[in-house]
């Protein structure tokens, strides 16, 4: 394959038992209008056809077969073998624009300085896009504050914008990509978050933290959403993210001059895993999230379900149901929290 312009870039695709998706991923870049150096697939101990799905794509790109060790020592592996000057992550069920790898390329033809560019996004759901992308669900003021350098290449951060991504983070793997440099950097991948739901957060915002920072206002990208991949429960998540954060600021050093930010989002993830909690009925997790809010988080509403969490069943999960339904009309189910 021939190189990208003025981009030199490799692109890894983690696989792990993926293969109902992953012929039409890899069919997907490698038609793009400017195609990699490389596309290398790590077959992260697969137990079904992925091994020979991706093997029909012969010459087309590099398998590397390894036992299970996860996502992330996967990404480690492909990385540190790529060959390009740029790393492109694309999990094996996603799918890009024809023009990604072009679109990104023309970016950083523009702001050479670039290291690292993430690309706004939607998310695919039963074949079909969502009507709003990732940027669009920002807060009100969210990216006027980060006062981009705009142009009809997309936008260069003159600043970190890292403090900001603490309050809305709108990044993911496969819409992503960095300098080989940095990744080395920062330390790649780490796979010590193995199977938590937010895993990939620590390795953006460590970029975020360590390189010149562009990003592609148009959605490029389509990740899709089904119920084997982890993004989609939105309690487990919001566990996820309020253990990182608290991880963060328990080790003194960078995340410092976040930590205002950061105790904040805990606070707001931890009211919304309690409210998350308490609709599913899940009492035992309510309890434990209401303990860790401070006083002043507990109003009325929240200080109402927690006695109804420390009713004994069945008792407390019919005043659950009732409280719901006086208050929305409905009770609420799994599928009220999927994102």
């Amino acid at each position: 394959m021939k190189t990208l312009g003025q981009l030199d870039v490799s692109v890894v695709v983690p696989a792990y038992n993926g293969e109902a998706y992953i012929a039409e991923t890899l069919s997907n870049i490698l038609a793009q209008t400017h195609r990699p150096r490389e596309v290398i697939v790590i077959n992260d101990g697969s137990t079904d056809r992925t091994a020979e799905v991706v093997g029909k794509f012969g010459g087309a790109l590099k398998l590397i077969s390894t036992p299970n060790n996860g996502v992330q020592a996967a990404r480690d592996l492909g990385s540190e073998s790529a060959q390009g000057t740029w790393i492109a992550l694309c999990d094996q069920d996603d799918l890009w624009d024809a023009d990604y790898l072009e679109m990104q390329s023309r970016l950083v033809q523009t702001a050479p300085e670039l290291e690292f560019i993430f690309t706004n996004f939607r998310y695919l759901r039963d074949g079909k896009p969502s009507p709003t992308s990732k940027f669009d669900d920002a807060p009100p003021g969210f990216w006027e504050d980060l006062m981009p350098r705009v142009s009809p290449e997309g936008w260069v951060f003159p600043s970190s914008i890292v403090g900001a991504t603490f309050v809305f983070h709108p990044l993911t793997p496969s819409a992503s990509m960095a300098t080989k440099a940095l990744i080395k950097r920062v330390g790649g991948f780490d796979p010590g978050v193995r199977g938590a739901r937010n895993e990939d957060a620590t390795f953006s915002v460590k970029c975020l933290m360590n390189g010149r920072v562009g990003a592609q206002p148009r959605p490029l990208v389509s990740i899709r959403r089904h119920a084997n991949n982890y993004s989609r429960d939105l309690l487990p998540r919001l566990l996820d993210e309020i253990g990182d954060l608290r991880e963060a600021i328990a080790q003194p050093g960078e995340f410092d001059p976040y930590r205002t930010i950061i105790e904040r989002e805990i606070i707001k993830r931890t009211r919304m895993a309690f409210n998350a909690a308490f609709a599913l009925q899940d009492h035992a997790t309510a309890r434990q999230l209401f303990a860790t809010l401070p006083a002043e988080a507990r109003d009325t509403k929240i200080l109402l379900k927690r006695g109804i969490a420390g009713v004994p069943n069945p008792l407390g999960r019919g005043l659950n149901r009732l409280l719901q339904f006086a208050a929305s009309g409905k009770v609420a189910t799994p599928n009220d929290f999927v994102r």
